[in-house]
């Protein structure tokens, strides 16, 4: 739709500033212990560097590297109990700093220490081919308190017919729908965390987004941003919402089955005047960054772990499912995104409608062809234009995840989870 095509994420390099052995801001002893630590476990004498871990962690319990190390010492020495590398790798996983990903840093710290064929450190998940419960955030912004930053026209539209979609057609156990004063950068954030410590392994997520964003490539430090309600243009460090953090959510959430819908503009028509700190010129303000999805993917594919799905159980009413996490953007990179005054609707979220209000189980792939297919014959039909939606996948091959999962007819299902 009209000024709402989508941008790339930036990654976070904290992880792989960890794995490269660069310091998060310790002090010059710590850091010369950790130093010493790393040698003696180089040098073979696990059992030390182990001893030397804990003290470290004991004067900074949030020193990001000594906690890698000290669980990779632990795998490599099979510690039990109170010490057992699993338990650790549990208990850092929320010390960890925003954007690392902490089994993917102990993993390569085994590997760098020993050279040998890789440890299983994830834990299996062993879940049901049927979903618990269905939980969805809705997020759609087209008004904003900053009178520099332009309204959007269809954006609440897509939200509000979106979230009845999942509630009345797509059985969904819970939808939070946040539009305009309501989805400030505050009420997101908490909503996604909400979110993130609700869902369970078994359940599905989705996560949809409709709004404005900050283009990259104008902004200094290259980073996108989601405009939210309260978002100051003079000030989006500090009032916008970062796009990784939605990236973070999809990535590290529980729950095994994870779709997030983006429809968020990072054109130049974002604001009626540029930012503080920016830079004009007329390539920026007419270029529109999309998805940077080879990057997106990457992301995602480094936190899949092992999960098998249980056999054995059966339910007629509902279609079997597997796992994975799956990002479908609106448009391409340096595609618009666009809507139509007719139909009071965006293009994108049209379709995606339409395809759930479909009588029958429709898996991620099935709507991501149906949008693939649907949004660039009718843009380039109604508005002479490109725009092809784009999908990224946290494994190869076909995601059979179902948003809709209903194989019959029948009485709406009481609460209490599926199967």
């Amino acid at each position: 739709m009209f000024g709402r095509g989508l941008a790339g994420f930036l990654i976070l390099l904290c992880s792989v500033c960890a794995s490269a052995g660069l310091g998060w801001n310790q002090d010059a002893a710590l850091r010369e212990k950790y130093e010493r630590a790393l040698a003696l476990a180089q040098g073979r004498q696990l059992d030390q560097a182990y001893q030397l871990t804990i003290q470290i962690l004991s004067a900074d319990p949030l020193y990001y590297e000594a906690d890698v190390l000290r669980i990779a010492l632990a795998f490599l020495l099979k510690k039990t109990g109170r010490d057992d590398p699993k338990n650790l790798l549990q208990g850092a996983k929320g010390r960890a700093p925003l954007g690392a990903d902490i089994e993917r840093d102990v993993q390569a710290m085994i590997n760098r220490l020993t050279g040998a064929t890789p440890v299983d450190i994830a834990e299996p998940v062993s879940i049901s081919p049927y979903v618990r419960q269905k939980l969805a955030l809705v997020v759609g912004i087209g008004e904003f308190k900053d009178p520099k930053i332009n309204p959007l026209r269809f954006t609440v539209n897509d939200a509000r017919a979106l979230a009845d979609t999942l509630r009345n057609e797509c059985e969904f156990d819970s939808v939070q729908l946040l539009i305009n004063a309501d989805a400030t950068t505050t009420n997101i954030r908490t909503a996604l965390g909400n979110l993130a410590n609700k869902a369970g392994p078994e359940d599905l997520v989705v996560i949809y987004i409709s709004s404005h964003g900050s283009p990259q490539n104008l902004e200094r430090m290259g980073i996108n941003y989601i405009v939210t309600y309260d978002t100051e243009v003079n000030n989006l460090f500090g009032t916008a919402l970062e796009m990784e953090t939605v990236l973070d959510v999809v990535k590290r959430i529980e729950a095994q089955r994870v779709v997030a819908f983006l429809d968020t503009c990072y054109s130049g028509g974002t604001f009626k005047e540029l930012p503080q700190g920016w830079v004009a010129s007329s390539r920026d303000l007419e270029f529109i960054s999309g998805l940077g999805i080879e990057s997106i993917q990457n992301a995602l594919r480094s936190r899949d772990s092992s999960v098998r799905i249980r056999s054995g159980s059966t339910n007629e009413m509902r279609k079997p499912q597997g796992v994975g996490r799956v990002i479908i953007a609106s448009s391409r990179q340096n595609e618009r995104s666009w809507e139509d005054e007719r139909i009071q609707h965006g293009y994108f979220t049209y379709f995606l409608i339409e395809a759930l209000k479909q009588k029958s189980p429709i898996s991620v792939e099935e709507l991501y062809e149906y949008l693939r297919t649907k949004v660039p014959e009718r843009v380039r039909q109604e508005k002479g234009k490109e725009q092809h939606p784009t999908i990224a996948r946290s494994k190869d091959g076909y995601v059979d995840v179902y948003i809709r999962d209903k194989i019959v007819d029948g009485r709406r299902r009481k609460s209490g989870g599926r199967p």
